[in-house]
C-alpha cells in the first residue's frame, strides 16, 4: 500500500497566501483608520475575499492513491477508481478519462512548461502508459501527476473498485454563499 500523492499548482497556492495577506492587511487598515467599529462593516467582505482565495487557489488539487484518482475543483469533486480509469492526458491540465469515455479535468494541476513536458515519456503507447524512467520533482504539474498515475498503473499498486463518484462541494459553496450574503448585508447597512 502506497501513500497518496497530492498535486497542486504552486503559483495558485502563492495567490491564495497573497489573497489572505492582502485581506488581513486591508482589515487592519480599515480598523486603524475607522476604529473597532469598522470590524462590523469590513469583516464579512474581507472574510469572503480570503475564503474565495482559498476555494479558488488552495483547495483545488488532484490526489492519486491506491483507490484511484480524485480531482477536487471549486464546485465539485470527482473520484475515478482504478477499475474505471482509461487514461490521462496532460495537454493543458491533468485530465482523466474513464472507461465510460467521460473526461474530467483538474484545472488546479496545469501542464508544466515545455521543458517539463519534454522530460515526460510518451503520453501513451498502444492504450497503456509508457513506463516513467524518473519522476519529476514538482507536485504542481500535470506531468508529475501523470507520472504518478503511470507508476501506479505500471506496478499495479492500485485496488480501487466501484463507479465514478461526482459530488458537489456543498460545504465550500455554502460558506462562500453565506459570506456573500453577510458581505452584502454589511455593505448595505453602512
Amino acid at each position: 500500500m502506497s501513500s497518496p500523492q497530492t498535486f497542486r499548482s504552486r503559483p495558485a497556492q502563492g495567490l491564495a497566501v497573497l489573497t489572505a495577506v492582502v485581506g488581513v492587511a486591508a482589515l487592519a487598515a480599515f480598523v486603524r483608520e475607522s476604529g473597532p467599529t469598522a470590524l462590523l462593516t469590513t469583516l464579512a467582505p474581507v472574510a469572503l475575499v480570503v475564503a474565495a482565495g482559498w476555494a479558488l487557489f488552495w483547495n483545488p488539487r488532484a490526489e492519486v492513491s491506491d483507490d484511484g484518482v480524485t480531482l477536487v475543483n471549486v464546485v465539485r469533486t470527482v473520484h475515478v477508481p482504478w477499475s474505471r480509469f482509461a487514461h490521462a492526458d496532460t495537454r493543458w491540465a491533468l485530465s482523466v478519462t474513464t472507461t465510460q469515455d467521460l473526461t474530467y479535468t483538474s484545472w488546479a494541476v496545469p501542464a508544466g512548461s515545455g521543458f517539463a513536458a519534454r522530460m515526460v515519456p510518451s503520453r501513451q503507447q498502444h492504450g497503456e502508459w509508457a513506463p516513467a524512467q524518473r519522476k519529476l520533482a514538482s507536485t504542481g504539474t500535470a506531468e508529475a501527476a501523470a507520472l504518478e498515475i503511470a507508476e501506479r498503473v505500471r506496478t499495479r499498486r492500485h485496488r480501487g473498485e466501484g463507479d465514478v463518484v461526482v459530488t458537489a462541494n456543498r460545504r465550500v459553496l455554502a460558506v462562500l454563499g453565506g459570506l456573500a450574503v453577510l458581505a452584502a448585508l454589511s455593505v448595505a447597512l453602512t
